[in-house]
């Protein structure tokens, strides 16, 4: 069974999100704030996590840089809204991006693209 991490992700939609990809066999945590993300990368095994990302984000290296010191290495997927239109030019080569509100489709496509 998959698991993914959703960080900093609008609770209904990711309410939504665990129950939906619950069926698809996966299990789904959510977190909103750094040091939870911490606790919870730390704790347990992810097989994905997916950061919610805008320009307005300044902590996303922050996160990116606390789980690689953790030593873990679950696979990264990044969400940008619909409002954004633009991101970090770093990031896009790096992490493969899901634009717009972040839906199970949009999820388990991203997840097959990085396996």
């Amino acid at each position: 069974m998959p698991k993914a991490l959703v960080c900093q992700v609008d609770p209904i939609i990711s309410i939504r999100l665990k129950e939906e990809m619950k069926q698809h066999g996966w299990s789904v945590d959510a977190c909103d704030g750094l040091l939870e993300m911490l606790r919870m990368v730390e704790s347990r095994e992810y097989d994905f996590i997916i950061l919610s990302l805008s320009l307005r984000n300044s902590e996303i290296h922050t996160r990116l840089g606390a789980i690689k010191a953790l030593n873990k290495n679950p696979k990264i997927l990044l969400n940008l809204s619909v409002s954004e239109d633009v991101m970090p030019t770093s990031l896009i080569f790096e992490y493969p991006v899901i634009k717009g509100e972040l839906t199970t489709q949009k999820v388990l496509h991203a997840a097959e693209d990085v396996s």
